[in-house]
């Protein structure tokens, strides 16, 4: 009926844990995500009753309110669920479009 989670520090140590309360469905999977741009972390997780939720981790301390992002996946078996971070654009390498100077096949 809940996420447990514990947060360990680098050297293993318990630095936080506690549990993301959902609703009232079991857990059948979970994917974390986290962001390479942030600390921060996204949960998703799909329950017996085929929804799929997610909440999100702030680097810190706090999780936000779980969400649910689809009421029905139509099954709840697998993983049917993906979540990809945006890249930031203006930290993001752009293409190079000028010539290279290594030799072409």
């Amino acid at each position: 009926k809940n996420v447990d989670y514990k947060i360990l520090t680098t050297a293993g140590a318990e630095e936080l844990s506690g549990t993301i309360s959902h609703g009232v469905d079991d857990v059948t999977s979970i994917r974390l995500s986290s962001d390479p741009m942030s600390n921060q972390v996204m949960i998703m997780f799909e329950d017996n009753s085929k929804n799929v939720l997610s909440s999100l981790w702030d680097g810190g301390t706090q999780w936000s309110s779980v969400m649910t992002l689809v009421d029905d996946t139509d099954t709840n078996t697998g993983q049917p669920f993906l979540f990809l971070w945006d890249a930031d654009p203006e930290s993001t390498p752009q293409p190079s479009t000028a010539p290279s100077d290594s030799p072409s096949d």
